[in-house]
């Protein structure tokens, strides 16, 4: 039960920690958290029922196979697309501050 309460801190100071990330990464990153915590939760209710092993096994692979899609396949087009549009958005003149002629 310690650990499991070691792991949910530390999965709160990462969901805290304040990072340069792109927007579609600290937008996945909610969703990441929250994962962890009723994978968390799952846990605990297996500890209290005493379930045999593999359970946990199977609930870590699972947890694992949640994060490995998100970060390997819904991730990477959106950062592409992103990226796509931060290149498009420089083509674009920005109002920036006018110089003063002098007379």
């Amino acid at each position: 039960m310690i650990a499991v309460a070691v792991s949910l801190v530390a999965n709160i100071v990462w969901y805290s920690w304040r990072t340069r990330g792109t927007p579609p990464e600290l937008e996945l990153r909610p969703w990441a958290f929250w994962a962890n915590v009723i994978f968390l939760v799952w846990i605990v209710v297996l500890l209290i029922a005493k379930v045999p092993f593999w359970l946990f096994a199977v609930s870590l692979a699972v947890n694992v196979a949640i994060l490995v899609y998100m970060y390997r396949f819904y991730l990477p087009p959106r950062e592409a697309a992103w990226e796509r549009e931060q290149r498009r958005q420089a083509y674009f003149p920005k109002p920036g501050r006018r110089k003063r002629r002098r007379r």
